[in-house]
């Protein structure tokens, strides 16, 4: 990530691409050196914050969960299950 100045998600994405062109299957959870993820903005207030972690599958499922800032916790299996 520092090398190629890349986002979590970017470097996340990365590796599970490479992963699947050598025949892998699977996913990664990012943190960076912070435990934070991506860093998103949020259009209507006008504020960046961070998502607590980068997710990158290249399967069917993995489970994966995270808490909210606001305590809410969120699960998801799916790929196309959002955490947000």
């Amino acid at each position: 990530m520092m090398f190629l100045e890349e986002s979590v998600q970017d470097a996340a994405d990365k590796v599970v691409a490479d992963l699947q062109r050598h025949g892998g299957v699977g996913g990664v959870i990012a943190l960076d050196l912070e435990g934070n993820g991506e860093a998103f903005w949020l259009k209507v207030t006008n504020i960046t914050q961070r998502r607590p972690a980068a997710f990158s599958l290249n399967c069917t499922g993995m489970y994966r969960g995270v808490i909210r800032c606001d305590g809410i916790p969120l699960t998801a299996i799916f790929q196309e299950d959002p955490l947000e």
